[in-house]
């Protein structure tokens, strides 16, 4: 089945009928630029080092129509660009017998580390605002939360994203809040690292 992603959060649309287009495409939230203040810094170098590499494990996201949880396996393969600019995330979805999804996004973060920018292969680019960045003072990991106004099944809504990245975890949170109403689970990825291949160090 088709999905598209804002890059490293995929913004999944729900997999039953409530979250088709009439021509069969999966409604999308589409994540607008953020207004706030910025109150953080990320090193992108850090960042770069710290999420690149293998991972396996899962997405699970709240169907639209009856609001359950569905879970699908998936792997990440994160690289980074020939001239260290940004990191690729390429994400492979097993949606059951026959049905393998292929997603690509560009991730990069600029020099002055306040914004999380995503670039799909499609061309269209988002920016996100960093709220809190927290370690990424080497290759050991950290967390981060992004904010920002997006719009969810064609309603507006608030979006926060949490990443959490360590050594051998990468945790990917999407959580969104309609006006007047308290943050909802949207999706989450959870990936172990993948085991080196045997040419690789």
């Amino acid at each position: 089945m088709p999905m598209r992603h804002l890059g490293p959060f995929l913004v999944v649309a729900c997999l039953g009928a409530a979250g088709m287009s009439p021509d069969g495409e999966f409604l999308l939230a589409e994540t607008v630029r953020a207004a706030s203040p910025l109150s953080a810094s990320l090193n992108p170098a850090a960042f770069s080092s710290s999420v690149a590499g293998s991972w396996t494990g899962s997405l699970e996201y709240r169907d639209f129509q009856s609001d359950k949880r569905v879970t699908l396996p998936t792997t990440l393969e994160v690289t980074p660009t020939s001239d260290q600019s940004a990191v690729q995330f390429a994400y492979t979805y097993d949606d059951g017998p026959g049905k393998i999804v292929k997603e690509k996004a560009l991730i990069r973060v600029p020099a002055t580390g306040d914004q999380y920018i995503v670039k799909e292969e499609a061309g269209s680019e988002t920016v996100y605002q960093i709220a809190t960045a927290t370690g990424f003072s080497g290759s050991e990991g950290g967390k981060l939360i992004l904010g920002g106004p997006g719009t969810e099944n064609k309603k507006p809504v608030e979006v926060r994203t949490t990443l959490e990245i360590t050594p051998t975890s990468l945790s990917i949170l999407r959580e969104t809040r309609l006006p007047g109403e308290d943050s909802k689970f949207r999706h989450q990825y959870k990936f172990q690292r993948s085991p080196a291949s045997p040419d690789k160090p």
